[in-house]
């Protein structure tokens, strides 16, 4: 596989497309802390969902001759997890268009 040469120019531009930067506003390192933190704050939502629709089931489950298993995958099939996801790093050439705006 041959390389092909590049100019100072276009190796700039890709530089530019691949060298990303944090637009989130938090510090530098607060991430090791804010996405564990948000995932469990996403996953504990939605336990708490469940056992709102799923304890009035329970009660009913518990007097005989009761069917409540089809209801209770019902109810949960309905809802939407609430989830989070991360947010990819702005590329360079975006950040720095940005800045430029602001200067003029």
């Amino acid at each position: 596989m041959a390389h092909t040469r590049q100019s100072p120019q276009q190796k700039k531009s890709l530089d530019y497309e691949r060298e990303r930067r944090n637009e989130y506003g938090e510090a530098p390192h607060g991430a090791r802390t804010s996405i564990p933190r948000n995932r469990r704050r996403g996953h504990k939502a939605n336990r708490a969902a469940e056992l709102v629709d799923l304890s009035p089931l329970r009660r009913r489950a518990a007097m005989p001759g009761a069917t409540v298993v089809e209801e209770a995958e019902s109810d949960l099939r309905g809802r939407r997890d609430r989830r989070w996801r991360k947010v990819p790093d702005t590329a360079l050439r975006i950040v720095v268009a940005r800045k430029l705006a602001r200067r003029r």
